[in-house]
């Protein structure tokens, strides 16, 4: 017992957790490229927080949990759930429906040194001269294995080049929102951190998560006239069952490690290593047999891994 309990309140336990949550959004977003063609983001970004809530409010019966929560935590994670989810989940979900999920993802590289730069002139929270250079070589390695990877898979070519051309103003859409979702997840990592002290990450998790999620239930009622024609509309539609299991890992178990991850390692760290889903995605697929990593993707991946050894 004494062993676990040192372990939970190590500081190694920070970046475990974010590798934790990078691997369970992996996942989901897998699932997500599969089960949600045809979603709106709001949609998305509603079903995925609803099946978490759901699942924090069972957690907090289990547990009890009795923890005394002051007004200015509430409200801090609150408006970090406004501008992380409700901008930067709508952000990235449009970005994605745009762009697909490779470029979007390449361009979620800025989050972590954006984070690491907010944290530094909000927080006061500095980097070991490693980390940095950790940070920096992941982000690059990462931008460069997504990058190839799409070329190599035909999303990014002469001819999508010669389409994108075309329709410019879809493209340099979905670039933008693809920058602010990376700059809200940032900024929503920086409003919370003072609020995560002493609060275990469900109930963080669950904090970030209420407001958001019952501002688009709202707008849903409103949209359907009634709770009953939202419900029916929430839940309506194919892959629904699929979607729920991408609420749970995605949401559930992803941003309570994230959580966790944040309030027990640097920021810039965390969200660096939270933004390494992509390899983890590759790695999937790798092993199922659907795609083949090659030369140059196994020295990407290699290079992100060392990237990580030199933050943690």
């Amino acid at each position: 017992m004494s062993f676990s309990v040192n372990f939970l309140t190590s500081s190694s336990s920070g970046w475990i957790a974010s590798l934790g949550a990078a691997i369970a959004w992996s996942f989901s977003v897998t699932i997500y490229r599969t089960w949600g063609v045809g979603r709106s983001p709001r949609w998305l970004i509603l079903f995925k927080g609803l099946i978490a809530l759901g699942l924090f409010g069972v957690t907090s019966l289990l547990t009890r949990s009795d923890e005394a929560l002051s007004n200015s935590a509430v409200v801090t994670l609150a408006w970090s759930g406004v501008i992380g989810i409700l901008v930067g989940d709508w952000a990235f979900f449009s970005a994605l429906m745009r762009l697909g999920g490779t470029l979007t993802s390449t361009i979620q590289c800025l989050a972590p040194p954006m984070t690491a730069i907010l944290a530094w002139l909000f927080l006061g929270e500095s980097l070991e001269m490693r980390q940095v250079a950790g940070l920096t070589v992941t982000s690059a390695c990462l931008a460069v294995l997504v990058f190839f990877e799409a070329r190599k898979s035909g999303r990014v070519n002469q001819a999508g080049t010669k389409a994108v051309s075309g329709s410019r103003r879809i493209f340099f859409g979905g670039v933008a929102l693809a920058v602010i979702a990376a700059m809200s997840q940032a900024t929503g990592a920086v409003v919370a951190k003072p609020a995560l002290n002493g609060l275990s990450p469900f109930v963080a998790a669950s904090l970030r998560l209420w407001f958001p999620v019952s501002i688009l239930f709202v707008w849903e009622m409103v949209n359907q006239g009634g709770i009953l024609k939202a419900v029916r509309g929430i839940t309506s539609g194919g892959g629904i069952a699929m979607l729920a299991v991408a609420g749970f890992t995605g949401t559930f178990l992803g941003l309570t490690m994230m959580m966790y991850g944040m309030a027990h390692a640097p920021l810039g760290v965390a969200l660096a290593l939270n933004s390494t889903y992509p390899v983890w995605i590759l790695l999937w697929e790798w092993v199922s047999g659907k795609s083949s990593l090659g030369v140059r993707g196994s020295l990407l991946v290699l290079g992100s891994v060392s990237g990580i050894w030199l933050m943690i």
